[in-house]
């Protein structure tokens, strides 16, 4: 799931499927992290109008193995600040 207000957005996802020992999840704008944070919730901030970023996720678990990334979800902020999604996550 997806909201914005301005220029933040807020992504939610679902749980990693093998959940065993999950420490956290990485949160990738357009191929750079991001942010790190312990629940499948991240609110990505300082974003400019008119531009599309891309968005992925992966799972970190407490030995330091990585998920493999998530399909990519492209979000497009709009000068009114809607926002259009491409491609579910």
């Amino acid at each position: 799931a997806v909201s914005v207000l301005g220029d933040v957005f807020t992504i939610k996802w679902n749980k990693a499927r093998d959940n065993v020992a999950v420490e956290s999840y990485q949160v990738f704008l357009d191929g750079a992290s991001k942010k790190e944070v312990a629940d499948t919730l991240a609110e990505i901030t300082g974003l400019q109008p008119k531009m599309t970023y891309r968005v992925q996720v992966r799972a970190v678990d407490m030995a330091g193995n990585f998920s493999h990334l998530s399909d990519t979800l492209e979000i497009t902020m709009m000068p009114t600040g809607i926002v259009t999604v491409d491609k579910g996550m």
